[in-house]
């Protein structure tokens, strides 16, 4: 037992049965007597084996059972008969075909989803089996046979990288509403692990108002997928989005912002967003009951890596902007008491060359701070929603295609943050005959009619130069 040694070169899954799996194992056997810790027990053990020279195993069960889950089954093993080379440094090749079982679905589940968490430091499994064996004529009978492995740290694998090669958002075919997604995604996989899967479904999740709870946005799934051993996985998948729902785009208690808005924010700043796959649907009837079983109810966070976009926005301007003083008969606190724009706002947005879908932006608001030489000197908080036409650019050279956005506001009320610099833009204003430059930072917000209905992007970051003309 101490001086065997057994290293798995390939692992194949060749079909799925009613009750469990056919599994093709390849390895390299090999007596190591080194291994033995007595001296006594090594040299018998030297001197036994150069005489038996190979033994043969009969057929028999194998059972795998997980200690720190309840002992639980995890599956069972039929393993064929095995002969093997028993000499001190000698290695045999083994090939065989075993068949499978699993064993309790909830408990290979719960491992599962502590694996997923991130909770499993260490997971022991322990092996089960009476084994029959012979060494030529001779016939030793059935060993019971017992052995704990504990895999930690480094031994338990973790997620496989993952890269998104290509990504293309366009409207729903085939007569469905909404809207639909193609991706193509490479799988590193260095795993001696050779399978073929059906066909899979899956839901498609995003954080909502609170950490506990998930709203459902969509669907996804991919053809059948043959995995070969040590090499990288490509994987191709089709998603659909029908509409989106209230709890998504409804704002949050104590909060300005929906959960859409939240995600789309994290992605802008270059933070990682968060989507939640639930597994598993199987579209291809002849799929077992165990494998349905087995990976029901799986929830397998997935983050995507945000991507500045502060150039979201590549242009923020105001055209024909006149500047209003307040009268000098209104109440002080009254918004007649505050300066006000009036103006043409132009938004160029960027789109990313993925999405290939119509897009009409139909409302537009900002909440802008207002420089004037360097200096802030107020605040422009347009909170109502203006009305605002769109009109899309194609991509031309290395420009990628954008959403042309204008609306017209009419007297926005600034809030002057700075009495001494707006008195110095109004001398500026009345004496200078030329009009003065302002600078603008501004969160900009859209609201969007898309396929797969209306909604609000808020909070998108941008800034430019205005000249100002008194009215």
């Amino acid at each position: 037992m101490q001086a065997a040694d057994f290293k798995p070169t390939k692992l194949s899954l060749d079909e799925l049965a009613d009750q469990g799996a056919n599994v093709h194992i390849e390895g390299d056997f090999t007596m190591d007597a080194s291994k033995v810790k007595k001296s006594s027990v090594r040299n018998i053990g030297r001197f036994g084996t150069w005489i038996a020279s190979e033994a043969e195993t009969g057929k028999f069960d194998a059972h795998v059972y997980l200690p720190e889950y309840g002992n639980v089954l995890a599956g069972t093993a039929k393993i064929p008969s095995i002969k093997v080379s028993i000499r001190n440094g000698h290695t045999t090749h083994v090939s065989f075909i075993a068949s499978v079982k699993p064993g309790s679905p909830d408990g290979i589940r719960n491992v599962a989803k502590d694996w997923l968490d991130g909770r499993l430091g260490q997971i022991r499994v322990k092996g089960k089996a009476e084994v029959p064996v012979k060494s030529g004529l001779i016939n030793i009978g059935k060993q019971l046979v017992e052995q704990s492995m504990v895999f930690k740290g480094g031994d338990i694998p973790t997620l496989p990288h993952y890269n998104i090669t290509r990504l293309n958002i366009r409207e729903a075919e085939h007569g469905r509403k909404g809207m639909g997604a193609d991706a193509s995604i490479v799988v590193d996989n260095d795993f001696p692990v050779q399978v073929t899967l059906p066909p899979v479904g899956v839901d498609v999740l995003v954080p909502g108002c609170s950490s506990d709870k998930q709203i459902f946005v969509g669907t996804a799934e991919t053809s059948q997928l043959k995995i070969k051993a040590k090499t990288d996985v490509q994987l191709n998948v089709t998603g659909h989005v029908d509409h989106l729902p209230d709890a998504l785009v409804k704002e949050c208690p104590n909060s300005a912002k929906s959960p859409l808005d939240a995600f789309i924010g994290d992605y802008m700043k270059g933070e990682d967003a968060t989507i939640y796959i639930n597994c598993c649907n199987f579209p291809d009837p002849n799929t077992p009951d165990w494998a349905r079983d087995l990976l029901k109810n799986i929830q397998l966070p997935v983050p995507v890596a945000g991507k500045q976009m502060g150039s979201l926005i590549k242009n923020f301007t105001m055209a024909d902007m006149h500047f209003a003083l307040p009268s000098p008969w209104a109440e002080p606190g009254t918004p007649e008491a505050s300066p006000t724009i009036s103006a043409i706002i132009t938004v160029d947005v960027g789109l990313p060359h993925q999405m290939n879908f119509p897009l009409d932006v139909n409302q537009v608001k900002a909440d802008a701070d207002i420089f004037y030489k360097g200096k802030k000197l107020g605040k422009m908080d347009m909170d109502k929603w203006q009305k605002a036409n769109s009109t899309r650019i194609d991509a031309h050279g290395k420009e990628g295609p954008s959403l042309l956005v204008q609306s017209s506001i009419n007297k926005a009320p600034i809030d002057i943050t700075d009495d001494d610099l707006f008195s110095e833009v109004v001398q500026a204003l009345i004496f200078g005959g030329k009009g003065v430059m302002l600078d603008m930072k501004a969160l900009v917000s859209v609201g969007v009619d898309t396929p797969m209905g209306k909604f609000a992007i808020r909070g998108i970051p941008a800034k430019g130069s205005v000249p100002v003309k008194r009215s």
